[in-house]
């Protein structure tokens, strides 16, 4: 939802940075900025977006109007009104520091918990997934230096892009993944890679 989404789940270390799995695979982040790279999303703030997103659905069956088609008209418009009012009737039933506790989202909620956000009570805040938006502040505006790389690999013939889990081949089609292999497991290489981007100007 808009910037909204679950949190990438950390799958392994890369020399000291994390790996993520992510819907295009694994990726690395290599973070030089010292600041997180997600921040929480609260119960509040989900759900005021969600809000507006069905608020905008609303406004675009407005236009149904001009097709003189009332009944799709107004299927629509209650549908998308109803979600707005249980989700304003969620909020308030919250105490303050409910709707400040970050969201965990899991699909199952809209029917095991009869509500239209999706959104996990705390007793039940393991089973789901945290809600995160990338940290605004992540990065500066103009750095001076690198502050973050994402890298992604890609072995050949491969069903994984994960080198990690690699076996060495002996098939000779295949040396080019043995050689990236060596180079991902080779600490003394990315610890003189990472310093020099690290003193990049």
């Amino acid at each position: 939802m808009a910037d909204i989404y679950p949190c990438p789940q950390k799958m392994d270390s890369f020399h000291g940075y994390e790996v993520y799995a992510t819907d295009r695979k694994e990726v690395t982040i290599i973070n030089f900025s010292g600041k997180p790279l997600y921040i929480p999303v609260s119960h509040e703030d989900f759900k005021n977006v969600v809000i507006a997103y069905w608020q905008h659905k609303v406004d675009e069956a407005m236009n149904l109007e001009e097709t003189h088609n009332a009944a799709v008209f107004d299927n629509s418009i209650s549908f998308e009104q109803s979600q707005i009012n249980s989700l304003k009737e969620e909020l308030s039933a919250m105490s303050i520091q409910e709707k400040k506790r970050q969201g965990i989202y899991d699909v199952n909620a809209f029917e095991t918990f009869n509500n239209a956000s999706g959104l996990m009570p705390e007793e039940y805040k393991d089973e789901g997934e945290a809600l995160v938006r990338i940290n605004p502040d992540l990065v500066d505006e103009h750095p001076e230096k690198i502050q973050l790389l994402s890298m992604h690999w890609y072995l050949l013939n491969q069903d994984t892009d994960e080198p990690r889990l690699y076996q060495e081949s002996e098939d000779a089609g295949l040396i080019t993944n043995n050689k990236l292999a060596l180079i991902y497991s080779d600490s003394e290489f990315w610890k003189n890679v990472f310093q020099i981007l690290r003193s990049h100007e």
